[in-house]
């Protein structure tokens, strides 16, 4: 299965605190949120521990993102990951990513269209010489850096629910979180090219 790293983190989330500070029901001031989107000092005319409870419901909020974006196979918010697979499995990208260069068993990201056939290739030892056995070649990885871009087809479903389980993990936030069923049948649409996501 694949594993994925966050390179360049996304520098906006879908859905501003302001929104999930009006869903949430909570009377957090504009200057507030503020404060907690900015990096630097809490202004000393603010009061810090509003602040630090802002930046907690922030933290939420990326956290849902996350899930969300695992689940559905999509991404909300521009980003450059790094994906790392074996060269037996299948090369699929995340929907809306643009593979930027490759790293590993393949140096070359025209050589990955041609992936199975140059496995074939490299098994038989005809045109191309294998430097491994073809069992220990299958042991081989290769990472794709990639840019993702937000998906727009299903942005506003994936807001409501990044929304609703920021909510959750903020009323409950002594429980371990997870997807529960009603997310999932509410993203069930929205899946495609999923990766790792259980």
């Amino acid at each position: 299965m694949p594993t994925f790293q966050v390179l360049t983190p996304p520098s906006t989330e879908p859905v501003s605190l302001i929104q999930v500070n009006s869903w949430c029901r909570l009377d957090l001031s504009a200057d507030v949120l503020a404060a907690a989107e900015a990096t630097g000092p809490v202004p000393s005319t603010l009061d810090a521990a509003l602040v630090a409870d802002a930046q907690n419901l922030a933290l939420l909020r990326t956290a849902a993102r996350q899930k969300v974006e695992a689940y559905t196979g999509r991404y909300f918010s521009e980003q450059t990951v790094a994906i790392t697979y074996f060269v037996y499995e299948p090369y699929v990208l995340p929907a809306g990513a643009e593979a930027l260069s490759v790293d590993g068993f393949f140096t070359d990201l025209t050589a990955l269209a041609n992936r199975s056939s140059y496995l074939e290739e490299y098994r038989k030892s005809i045109s191309i010489n294998r430097e491994l056995p073809f069992g220990e070649a299958l042991q081989q990885t290769y990472t794709v850096t990639a840019k993702v871009k937000s998906d727009p087809q299903y942005s506003a479903l994936a807001s409501t629910v990044i929304m609703k389980f920021t909510a959750d993990m903020y009323k409950n936030r002594e429980l371990a979180q997870e997807l529960s069923v009603e997310y999932k049948v509410l993203l069930a649409e929205a899946r495609t090219n999923v990766l790792g996501a259980d």
